[in-house]
């Protein structure tokens, strides 16, 4: 399939600038905070091994489950219903 005008969504992270251009294919335009947080993509993890000089400290979800939650919250908020087609 051959996709023209492509707008590239300015990002810093790979997943939410990957879905944040297709979003805008699509007509959504929203900013990297807003996708990351439709994402639910803040987590926190604190993990203190013996093994290790010192705590491993974390907190993002796994890859791919950002873009799937992101994809659900607009569903269930009716946003993509909204949208402006340009397909």
């Amino acid at each position: 399939m051959k996709t023209e005008n492509i707008k590239p969504f300015d990002g810093q992270h790979c997943e939410t600038t990957a879905t944040g251009t297709l979003l805008l294919k699509l007509g959504i335009e929203l900013s990297e905070p807003m996708l990351f947080g439709l994402g639910e993509g803040l987590g926190f993890i604190f993990w203190n091994m013996k093994s290790m000089n010192f705590p491993f400290i974390g907190g993002r979800v796994k890859l791919d489950v950002l873009t799937e939650n992101i994809a659900r919250n607009l569903v269930n908020s009716k946003g993509l219903a909204k949208c402006k087609r340009t397909y």
